[in-house]
């Protein structure tokens, strides 16, 4: 606890300040309550009549949970004297103001609240008096509540921001809002809306009352830009937000805040973080975010390096101000006596730093002769500044001394296991820690520098730019290698760099000269494992940014001279400290310095070369990605014109080893595709601002240019040496319809023939035009131009002259196609011919198949079986059976011999028996291969005998091949004996850890009775019943649909066990489980209207049982116990009591008019709410129910004026219930009809 039950007792005799007190906790609870602050009446004047109602809240809270507000309409009697605790006070205030009685009466509370501290005694005479009051005048007792001092002091401990706007002088950890104003007197200068800032007030102001998720809020931006200063804008805009805590970094948060906060379920906390990273808000938010409700967190942070394009919608991005005229406004408003001139001269040497300006403002306001002396260079600028605070500072040169080294640095590691940078720098420069220590200090409290976290920053960061271009400079660079080797981070490295970054051009080239040293040094071999871990690359990430030329030259001959292995072991996988190692550095690197014409062709290189070896295969902006979007017409990104690109890849194209071959012709296809997106590369990179995209200026350029690229790319694959040809030529032709598209028609036409393909490449082309044809087809009819059906002409004329010439590559292409989507080429009846015609000339030519062993092996051989039916059915001396029986034994070769068995089946309706006989001798040798033949192919007895020897050889998970049984001839075929033996078998094999044993067996079982209409009959249904409690009982793997189907098809001899497995289907949300559920419930439902006592004896026992309790506090079971009926659900809660009761309030009929009753309430919902009028819990239960799982499309107004005609009748009812529902529809829709004008309002801005 912060606050103690003694500390309140500064409140006693001050009625102003108690009154403002409980009158802030009401604020605070309203949030939870679902009270709108508009409910809320109080007047803070003590001195006028209140009528005995200090505070009148006009609505009741909705929170049983909170126990701070009445569940009824109150009204609040603020006592802060003694009087407080006499019964003749409250007595007093009760019988002598009217309205008071008349609230009492129509069930209103009336809260006494006191600050004086009270002994049991007192209490037991108020409440005595209290319950004689109740009795006089015919009043509930409960509504008066009492609130003394030691509940005031716990609920003000629930809402800690209370605490120092009341009680100032307690030591905390924290500042309120008119603290954290006074800490910075910028505050104060009057608001001006610049750049986005109303949209991020906005935002805020909704995070703070929102209890949506995410519950963290982050702002990030560059210093000096008026992040902080948004935030507490937001904040002053609203009252109830004055009880918002601001925290100055993490660490005063997290040191016992946080634990307090999160350890008390009923606080509820707004809270403010500055100095907050990236990396410290991710950690924050996944603590945090199961607090949405109570717990709403803004958090203000520095801009991340390279981060200023792309954010969540967790994270608000805070822009520095347009223009210099943003800046002069903000000075005119802090000091209108400014003229308009100097205004703009501040804003021009300020650079858009609005604390630099804020600062010069101050000194012209404090030392008016300046207003007629213009600024002439940094020097004036820093003694002007520093003028303003002489009197903390006292000497400026030695000042000057320590903010010239900070500005070395874009931050300084000053704390904890960083200040070792503070150490270090101090021995450097031979000055004590101290001392530097002290600068620090000085330079926070005068607004010179900033704490974040471990780290300093001086400030303005523009100043402090300044100062480093100007001056630090001079004092480090002759020794500036020798400096940057000492420094004890890698990240003191990175901030160092950063600052060259910033510096003007003139500058960064003297900084990239003087830093080359030290580049050589310790880059000094060309070795990529030198920025492997994530340390190293980031700041070599961080330097080539700064010097592009050496980084880049380096990086490149160091990927160039690289092996293999050591390609292939440059990573980018994270480090677990939440960043990401050297590969992906690189990536990055170069994807943004290609933008720049300078270094385009070296970043090519790179991302080429790592491109060959990918380790970064499951992200889409790997290098490969990256490379491959170098060359795209639109979203290249890069200045360099498509035309130079082009060149390049033809280029490597043409030069391509085998090797490189499938990446640069795979970049020649993607250029002529149309691409969605791509990340936008930030707008500065390494202090430069980034070069405007090369692109086509209209879509006929860029049809111009895909069209001249794509006869390009396909006269540069046509001069490929012949072994080359292959991979670009397959490219090609799987994206045909890209080519085609871009005018190719022609060349393709006149290279693609059957004697310049192999016969692969014809196979593919020929499928590939056939997809192309089809799609024209479905399109002919829409086209008025009629281009289509001329194009269409010509490509099916190019068809029909690649048909294949032999017969073995005619039985290739055909086998090659799936049966299905040959059938949307040919048509069935032409499909059909074309099998028989292929089948035909087999037989006359079976030599053919010496050659075609391999081919049938092949996974492209994929409708090999409907040939193999029609050989077969063809084959009426079986002289094919001798050839294939051995290629079935020695190459596995399945479905072409499977389909010939089955076409011999067809054509004489049965196996012969010597080929039967051959199939039992080989079941035990090559079980799975027979299991395939005799299901599909041998339906006999023979057959079924076979397949229960062979299914326990076959191996793992060989449950699935028996879904075969499940069509017909098996299903007609199959007793129900011979059924029973296979689900035996299945349940056996489940018992061995097949892992789909039960599910195809309920598969089985749904598909042979799925044309019957009635039950299950023995052996099968006991076989059911026990596979049906053992998939949920081991949560194995099945279909909920067909554990459904088969549990509706139990017998009614299995009545009481099928309501069971229906009852824990219905309850059981484990993991896979709550797919069953809403069938379940409809069969339930069933049931109980034949056996309502059985349904509800096993709902009982799950409703009374801990492990399924809460289930009915979560889910909704509609209509499930009208099915039931009134009677039975009334014997059973009265039997069981009123927890019974609440556990199935959700789950009942809301009422709703008929024609001929237009109030009318279903009997279950009238009874129960009747029975248990006056317990909340029962009636929260009722109204969370009502439109659970439920879901709604279309405006909410539209919904309105339904429901409002609907629930409008129940207003006025005889049940108080009844008509608490009905206010409590029209609240709801109301609530949503105005998130609608939210929504809509936000959507038509954009």
């Amino acid at each position: 606890m912060f606050f103690n039950n003694s500390d309140l007792e500064i409140m006693i005799g001050n009625a102003n300040r108690f009154e403002s007190l409980i009158h802030d906790l009401i604020l605070s609870e309203s949030i939870l309550c679902g009270i709108p602050l508009d409910k809320i009446n109080w007047d803070y004047r003590t001195n006028v009549g209140d009528g005995g109602r200090d505070i009148e809240i006009n609505v009741a809270s909705t929170n049983e949970s909170r126990s701070f507000m009445p569940l009824t309409k109150s009204y609040w009697s603020i006592k802060s004297g003694k009087d407080g605790l006499e019964p003749s006070t409250l007595e007093n205030e009760v019988c002598k103001h009217p309205k008071v009685l008349d609230y009492l009466k129509s069930n209103s509370s009336y809260v006494w609240c006191v600050a004086v501290p009270v002994n049991n005694n007192y209490r037991d005479k108020l409440r005595d008096k209290a319950d004689m009051l109740s009795q006089k005048y015919e009043f509930n007792k409960d509504l008066i509540h009492f609130m003394y001092n030691d509940t005031i002091t716990a609920w003000i401990n629930k809402y800690p921001g209370i605490i120092p706007k009341y009680f100032p002088s307690l030591p905390l950890r924290w500042k309120t809002i008119n603290e954290w104003i006074k800490d910075n007197k910028f505050f104060k200068v009057p608001w001006v809306d610049i750049s986005n800032r109303s949209t991020l007030i906005t935002r805020i102001i909704d995070h703070f009352y929102g209890t949506f998720s995410p519950n963290i809020l982050h702002l990030v931006g560059q210093s000096g830009i008026g992040k902080s200063r948004t935030v507490n804008e937001a904040c002053k805009k609203e009252k109830l937000l004055e009880s918002v805590l601001y925290f100055e970094n993490i660490d005063c948060f997290t040191s016992g805040y946080e634990r307090y906060i999160t350890r008390d379920e009923s606080i509820h906390s707004l809270v403010i973080i500055d100095d907050v990273t990236i990396e410290e808000w991710n950690k924050l938010y996944n603590r945090l975010s199961e607090y949405n409700k109570r717990i709403r967190i803004v958090t203000i942070g520095p801009l991340p390096k390279g981060r200023g394009d792309f954010y969540d919608e967790n994270i608000l991005l805070v822009t520095p101000p347009d223009d210099n005229d943003d800046i002069t406004k903000v000075i005119q408003s802090y000091d209108s006596s400014i003229s308009k001139e100097q205004s703009e001269e501040i804003a021009k040497w300020s650079d858009c730093d609005l604390r630099l300006a804020l600062l010069l403002s101050e000194s012209y306001k404090r030392d008016p002769g300046l207003r007629n002396k213009p600024i002439q260079n940094v020097q004036e600028i820093f003694n002007r500044i520093l003028k303003l605070y002489k009197n903390d500072i006292g000497d400026i040169n030695e000042f000057r001394k320590f903010y010239e080294i900070f500005s070395m640095l874009v931050d300084l590691g000053y704390k904890n296991k960083y200040r070792k940078e503070l150490t270090y720098i101090s021995n450097y420069f031979g000055k004590p820690e101290t001392d530097f220590d002290r600068a620090i200090n000085l330079a926070i409290s005068c607004g010179l520098g900033n704490s974040k976290g471990d780290f300093f920053e001086a400030t303005p960061r523009a100043l402090a730019r300044f100062v480093f271009e100007n001056w630090t400079w001079d004092i480090i660079k002759h020794s500036v290698t020798k400096f940057i080797k000492g420094m004890p981070t890698y990240q003191m490295q990175k901030r160092f760099f950063e600052r060259g970054q910033e510096c003007n051009s003139k500058l960064r080239e003297e900084v990239n000269s003087a830093l080359a040293e030290w580049f050589r040094e310790e880059f000094a071999e060309y070795d990529i494992s030198l920025i492997f871990t994530r340390e190293a690359s980031r700041v070599f990430l961080t330097y080539t940014e700064l010097d592009p030329e050496n980084g880049l030259a380096w990086l490149r001959k160091s990927v160039e001279i690289a092996p293999a292995q050591i390609l292939l072991s440059f990573d980018g996988k994270t480090d677990g400290s939440g960043g990401w190692r050297g590969r992906r550095q690189a990536v990055w690197l170069c994807e943004h310095l290609a933008c720049f014409p300078e270094y385009f062709y070296t970043c090519e290189s790179i991302l080429f070369r790592l491109a060959l070896f990918e380790t970064e295969n499951d992200i889409g902006n790997n290098s490969t990605v990256i490379w491959q979007g170098l060359f795209l017409p639109v979203m290249s990104w890069t200045a360099i014109p498509f035309e130079d690109r082009l060149n390049i890849l033809l280029k490597r194209l043409s030069n391509a080893n085998m090797d490189e071959l499938y990446l640069v012709a795979n970049a020649c296809v993607k250029l002529l595709q149309d691409r969605i997106s791509r990340m936008i590369p930030p707008k500065v990179i390494g202090g430069r601002l980034t070069p405007e995209e090369w692109r086509p200026k209209t879509y006929k350029e860029l049809y111009d240019l895909r069209k001249d690229a794509a006869s390009r790319i396909i006269y540069a694959v046509k001069g490929l040496r012949p072994e080359k040809q292959d991979i670009p030529t397959r490219l090609i032709i799987e994206n045909i319809q890209v080519f085609l598209k871009n005018d190719c028609f022609d060349l393709l036409c006149g290279w693609f023939t059957l004697q310049a393909l192999n016969e692969e490449q014809s196979r593919l082309l020929r499928k590939k035009l056939d997809e192309y044809i089809s799609f024209l087809e479905l399109n002919n009819d829409k086209d008025k131009n009629n281009g289509i059906h001329k194009e269409l002409n010509d490509i099916k004329k190019w068809r029909n002259s690649l048909e294949p010439i032999t017969l073995e590559s005619e039985i290739k292409e055909v086998t090659s196609r799936g049966y299905w989507s040959l059938r949307n080429v040919l048509g069935d009846n032409d499909r059909s011919k074309t099998y028989q015609l292929l089948a035909e000339n087999t037989l006359n030519n079976i030599h053919v198949l010496d050659n075609l062993w391999d081919w049938f092996k092949s996974k492209d051989a994929i409708s090999s079986r409907f040939f193999g039916m029609k050989l077969g059915y063809l084959d009426k001396k079986h002289i094919l059976y001798p050839i294939f029986m051995p290629k079935l034994l020695s190459e596995l070769i399945t479905d072409l011999i499977d389909g010939y068995i089955y076409g011999i089946l067809e054509r004489e309706g049965c196996i012969p028996e010597f080929i039967t006989n051959d199939l039992d001798k080989l079941a035990p040798t090559y079980p799975k291969q027979l299991i395939i033949i005799t299901i599909n192919s041998d339906c006999s007895e023979h057959g079924f005998k076979r397949l229960l020897m062979g299914i326990p050889l076959a191996g793992e998970n060989v449950s699935q091949l028996l879904f075969g049984l499940a069509s017909n001839p098996w299903s007609s075929f199959l007793s129900d004996n011979q059924k029973n033996e296979v689900l035996r078998l299945l349940i056996s094999l489940a018992e061995n850890n097949d892992q789909y044993a039960y599910k195809t067996a309920l598969e089985l079982l749904a598909l042979w009775n799925h044309d019957k209409k009635e039950n299950l009959i023995e052996p099968l249904a006991s076989a059911a019943l026990y596979i049906l409690k053992h998939c949920i009982d081991k949560n194995c793997i099945f279909d909920d649909h067909y554990w459904n189907k088969v549990a509706s098809m139990l017998p009614d001899t299995f009545l009481i066990e099928k309501i069971d497995i229906l009852t824990i289907a219905l309850v059981n949300w484990e993991l896979g489980l709550h797919l069953l559920q809403d069938d379940a419930l409809e069969s339930l439902i069933e049931v109980a209207k034949v056996r309502p006592n059985e349904v509800m004896q096993s709902l009982g026992l799950k409703i009374n049982d801990v492990k399924y309790k809460d289930i009915f506090f979560i889910s909704v079971f509609r209509r499930l116990f009208e099915a039931i009926g009134l009677d039975v659900v009334k014997r059973w809660i009265q039997s069981n009591g009123i927890e019974a009761g609440r556990a199935i309030a959700r789950h009942i009929q809301s009422p709703e008019p008929t024609e001929t009753i237009p109030d009318y309430i279903p009997p279950l919902t009238e009874w129960l709410l009747t029975e248990f009028e006056n317990d909340d819990r029962f009636f929260r239960e009722f109204c969370a129910g009502r439109h659970s799982f439920e879901s709604f499309s279309g405006p909410a107004s539209d919904r309105f004026k339904e429901i409002y005609k609907n629930v409008s009748p129940y207003l006025n009812h005889k049940l108080r219930r009844i008509r608490e529902w009905a206010e409590y529809e029209i609240d709801r829709a109301k609530e949503n009809m105005e998130w609608d004008k939210k929504h809509d309002a936000e959507f038509d801005r954009g």
